[in-house]
């Protein structure tokens, strides 16, 4: 892993949130898409143009739409384009496009033999053709303001992880806890596959900031359990030392 300077992120558009703003929400790729058995399966994604339609749902000149698509991955002739509803809080239109990570969370129904599950043969390709499931994008490397708190997103090829921060700016003195999600199983019935993780995260320079501590972040982890392993195996020699003079 090594950290470069990067482009920026100016193709995606963020919500009011309490006076703050929300998620990054990128433009122009598929930003939702669900595998439903129930009810079908459909996906969305997010355009923006230059029509004023309400004052109220305009900024910097833009206005935000909506585009929904009969089954996943945004593919073929949207079946409905609609203005979005929600106030914006700033848009950035046609500029360059945002770093993200995209995965999938497949649910997992222990009860139901005819969905696949985590100990099947031919796992995980049971759960990936037969289970339902929600595909996600994420903007990487960016701070995402909601108010009082703040939180920004990193990946690898096979997990990503959520830095969380006690406030508004990601600022590392704030930060009180970072979120793994590894691709596989987990406990809440879920397996999670990470279908792509951009190797650039679109760093300003406060937001190479926000990913160069989220590196340390994982290196003093991995130190502290390295730590652990030599002080228990230290403990067993030592004790085993004692119980030999003891005898």
């Amino acid at each position: 892993h090594h950290i470069r300077v990067l482009s920026a992120c100016e193709n995606y558009w963020q919500s009011v949130n309490d006076g703050a703003s929300s998620t990054r929400r990128p433009f122009d790729v598929c930003y939702r898409s669900y595998r439903d058995s129930l009810f079908g399966d459909y996906s969305y994604r997010y355009i923006c143009n230059n029509d004023i339609v309400n004052e109220n749902l305009t900024a910097n000149g833009h206005t935000v739409w909506k585009q929904y698509f009969n089954g996943v991955g945004c593919v073929g002739e949207p079946n409905a384009t609609l203005l979005e509803n929600t106030p914006p809080y700033l848009i950035y239109c046609g500029g360059t496009d945002c770093d993200v990570v995209r995965y999938r969370v497949y649910n997992i129904d222990p009860t139901d033999e005819q969905t696949g599950q985590c100990n099947d043969t031919n796992f995980p390709d049971s759960i990936k053709e037969l289970n339902d499931f929600q595909e996600r994008v994420h903007v990487i490397g960016r701070c995402d303001d909601d108010g009082h708190v703040s939180d920004s997103y990193f990946c690898s090829n096979d997990y990503f992880y959520v830095n969380s921060y006690n406030n508004d700016k990601c600022r590392n003195d704030g930060r009180y806890a970072a979120q793994f999600y590894f691709e596989g199983c987990n406990d809440a019935n879920q397996y999670i596959e990470i279908l792509e993780c951009a190797s650039d995260s679109g760093s300003s320079v406060s937001d190479k900031g926000i990913q160069t501590w989220g590196i340390i972040f994982i290196v003093l982890a991995l130190a502290a359990v390295c730590c652990a392993v030599m002080f228990v195996v230290y403990h067993c020699r030592k004790s085993a030392v004692t119980f030999e003079i003891a005898e």
